[in-house]
């Protein structure tokens, strides 16, 4: 798909980009790539309204420095910065957020991969707790 086939298919299903590319919310570009990535699928639901899928997985990440009395810090993030300077404040109860990739099961490779894209870290992370699958149906703020 393309840039030009996309925005066909929104506008078929009456789906305003009016709004992308400012405030909080993301480009046309930006649903495109995750799209290219297989981060998201486009579906038409029962209804024959336009679903945009995806599933990401949320992540408590903790630093814990043992030169300093073991102590331990929680990484927050503040802030999403896009490419033109626009900013997205997060106001969320985890670490960071990170997308999966189209059939990607191995949830433990996936955080690795998460931490390796955002923050550069690499190696094998520590598990502290099981981890928890839920699913949700949300607006997200990304494409209005």
């Amino acid at each position: 798909m393309n840039e030009s086939g996309l925005t066909s298919l929104l506008g078929s299903k009456g789906v305003s980009t009016a709004e992308w590319g400012k405030g909080q919310a993301k480009t046309l570009a930006h649903l495109l790539k995750e799209i290219e990535a297989g981060e998201t699928i486009l579906e038409i639901a029962d209804n024959s309204e336009l679903i945009r899928n995806t599933t990401f997985l949320s992540i408590q990440v903790f630093y814990e420095d043992k030169q300093d009395g073991s102590k331990k810090y929680k990484l927050i993030e503040e802030k999403q910065v896009f490419k033109d300077g626009r900013e997205r404040r997060r106001n969320q109860v985890w670490s960071m957020a990170e997308k999966l990739k189209s059939g990607e099961t191995d949830i433990r490779g996936a955080v690795r991969r998460a931490l390796e894209e955002e923050l550069g870290v690499c190696g094998e992370p520590l598990f502290a707790s099981e981890i928890e699958v839920k699913e949700e149906n949300t607006v997200s703020p990304s494409y209005p």
